[in-house]
């Protein structure tokens, strides 16, 4: 039986949701464009719908949206889930078919995709931009063609996906992976196991227990810290399951690992040392938005580094246009002076996941084409709101 498509938690937001979901998709289609907060707030009331816009707007699980300046986005996963959004996942499906079939063409020296190939839209033409992961960089246009992209190699990872719902399933699956998207496992209900009868508390069984006790008493005397939880938790578990009485075993271990603390905590010699990552702490921020490495200027791509300062050696690396989870923000070093405003100020992105930061001008708000001349604007910055700042620790 397959697993569900979606996990139970995102299924019942999406529930309390459902009105939200179908009418951001509703207005999508009509404008072409995503819809402001305001003016789903207002359409809501208009229905007399009682609902937060803004507040459903922040607490959406990332894999199904988000919010972009004032407008509600929705990823494919949170299409999925009105029946509003069919034409969108059509245009999609029909978009990565006709990738497949341009990637394969021999008669193609470097196939790609373009907006004349896609039916729906605006709309159809964005979600393919943003969502995409089998195409590249972007290439030449032809006449008559506003947008065109490189069919990677990646394509042949979905091959043989049939519908949209095989799709999710694969793009969930690689998304796990991915520490920044958190996407939660299902639950399962293990069997019970069954019951274990308990031997009789005679004699010999209290003789034996009595016996384990005095060996942890001896032990705690002897050598206390790490050996004496050890051989409380022997006790513990033999004193149940040879006897049956919880209460007398309970107690040990509650007097051993009382004394286990405060030993350890007066012997600093048994405290391991904290490894030592380099990397410089982040507190205050808030809950984790997405931004995208910026794909407009060279070098393409996000550095990542272990302080916000560009003095310290970079660890990693976004490639352009890939997401990247951030979870506030601080002031710093300026990464890049000679960038156009806004791309040279001091802010730096701390990344959701701990492993480090990443500079105001190295990330966008939206995927963004390539500028190889650098003379086109750098493109939408990425959002950096009051709320969301903190302080390196």
């Amino acid at each position: 039986m397959p697993t569900p498509l979606f996990p139970s938690s995102y299924k019942a937001w999406a529930d309390e949701h459902q009105e939200l979901l179908d009418l951001t998709v509703q207005i999508l289609l009509a404008t072409g464009t995503w819809p402001t907060l305001d003016q789903l707030q207002r359409d809501l009331v208009r229905r007399g719908v009682k609902l937060d816009v803004g507040d459903a707007a922040f607490n959406i699980p990332q894999p199904l949206g988000f919010r972009q300046g004032q407008q509600l986005v929705l990823t494919l996963f949170g299409l999925r889930l009105t029946s509003a959004a069919a034409p969108l996942l059509d245009g999609f499906m029909e978009a990565l078919r006709t990738a497949a079939a341009r990637y394969a063409d021999p008669s193609e020296s470097r196939p790609s995709l373009s907006d004349l190939d896609l039916r729906g839209g605006a709309p159809v033409l964005e979600i393919v931009g943003r969502e995409a992961p089998f195409l590249g960089s972007s290439v030449g246009t032809q006449p008559g063609q506003r947008w065109a992209r490189e069919v990677d190699r990646a394509i042949a990872r979905y091959l043989d996906i049939h519908n949209i719902d095989d799709y999710l399933r694969q793009r969930r699956d690689e998304l796990k992976r991915s520490p920044q998207w958190r996407w939660p496992e299902e639950e399962s209900v293990a069997p019970s196991p069954p019951k274990r009868r308990l031997p009789p508390f005679d004699g010999r069984g209290a003789m034996e227990f009595l016996l384990a006790t005095a060996t942890i008493i001896g032990l705690w005397v002897a050598t206390p810290h790490w050996l004496t939880a050890t051989a409380a938790a022997t006790a513990f578990a033999y004193g149940l399951a040879r006897t049956g009485q919880r209460t007398p075993a309970t107690v040990i271990v509650v007097l051993a690992a009382a004394w286990t603390i405060f030993s350890l905590a007066h012997d600093s010699s048994h405290r391991p040392a904290p490894p030592a990552t380099g990397i410089v702490g982040f507190v205050g921020g808030c809950a984790p938005y997405q931004v995208y490495a910026q794909d407009r200027w060279r070098p393409y791509g996000a550095l990542i580094h272990p302080t916000p300062s560009t003095l310290s050696r970079s660890n990693g690396a976004y490639n352009g246009n890939q997401v990247i989870a951030v979870n506030g923000w601080v002031e710093s070093q300026v990464a890049y002076p000679t960038n156009t405003a806004p791309f040279n100020n001091d802010i730096w992105f701390h990344l959701a996941d701990g492993a480090g930061w990443v500079s105001f001008g190295g990330v966008r708000a939206t995927p963004v084409a390539q500028d190889p001349t650098g003379l086109a604007d750098g493109g939408p910055p990425a959002p950096a709101p009051k709320k969301c700042e903190g302080a390196v620790q």
